[in-house]
């Protein structure tokens, strides 16, 4: 635990610069409250990430934050959930970049201790 705190810290030092990561850091900080056994925190931690998101106009990590937040409150089905393990990745040779708000995401479900 304490390495997840200390890289915690490293990467709440680089958000300081680097603004357009705070989303994720937001979404990963609410999956170590899940997993820590701190469930509200986890729902108030991806309710802002996903406002914060949205202000930002970062569809990938609100669209993340939003499966997760249904995935960890059991609304979504398992075959939702599991979807990302099930899609066959293309790839197409001429890509050089993926642009997140314009394409077909299918997001990973942050798994949780059982």
């Amino acid at each position: 635990m304490a390495e997840i705190k200390d890289t915690f810290k490293r990467v709440e030092k680089m958000i300081k610069i680097v603004k357009i990561a705070v989303p994720r850091y937001m979404l990963l900080r609410a999956y170590y409250y899940m997993i820590q056994s701190q469930r509200g925190t986890a729902m108030r931690m991806l309710r802002q990430t996903k406002k914060l998101s949205k202000k930002v106009d970062n569809k990938m990590i609100y669209m993340w934050a939003n499966h997760c937040q249904q995935a960890w409150l059991g609304v979504i089905s398992s075959v939702q959930e599991d979807l990302w393990k099930d899609r066959p990745i293309v790839k197409k040779n001429e890509w050089d970049e993926v642009n997140a708000n314009d394409s077909t995401i299918i997001p990973f479900t942050f798994p949780l201790p059982k």
